[in-house]
């Protein structure tokens, strides 16, 4: 919703994470990590991953979110 009034020049969008995100890559499968941490990750897929997490319903959702949140902000580097 922000990012069109974000100055293409000069404008920056900051997200804070944690070391828990990288923890959590760590400890997932390597398909997971590989999507996780790609340039090309898609809101689909970081969806799908959600969803399959809650399904399974035991996780480190703090890892998890922080996880989603750095293939999050590559989305929106792209933009």
């Amino acid at each position: 919703a922000f990012i069109p009034l974000i100055d293409p020049n000069i404008g920056r969008i900051v997200n804070v994470g944690s070391g828990s995100g990288p923890m959590y890559v760590a400890g997932c499968s390597l398909p997971v990590a590989r999507m996780l941490c790609s340039p090309g990750v898609t809101w689909r897929e970081i969806q799908d991953l959600v969803n399959a997490e809650v399904a399974k319903g035991s996780f480190n959702d703090y890892g998890l979110s922080k996880a989603c949140l750095a293939a999050y902000t590559m989305i929106q580097a792209r933009e």
